[in-house]
């Protein structure tokens, strides 16, 4: 008997690629900081987070800053 979703998979889906990303952004007071390693940025509820792509299919990804929502004023992405 077959049960659909218990199919055999070959070989699980690649990640997606993420490229080193160098972010700054403006605190509450004024105060310019950076994040040099991260590859992509999520907007929470509370919180602007910072994350490594890790590409191993059974680790998380490492958080590299969280920022309370009204500690990052202006966020941009440097270019190199």
């Amino acid at each position: 008997m077959h049960f659909f979703g218990q199919e055999n998979v070959s070989e699980a889906p690649s990640p997606v690629e993420r490229p080193l990303r160098t972010y700054e952004y403006f605190d509450a007071e004024g105060l310019n900081r950076e994040v040099i390693e991260a590859n992509f940025v999520k907007f929470e509820a509370g919180h602007v987070t910072f994350w490594l792509d890790r590409p191993e299919s059974n680790v998380q990804d490492t958080l590299v800053r969280a920022e309370a929502n009204i500690n990052v004023t202006e966020l941009k992405e440097l270019l190199s």
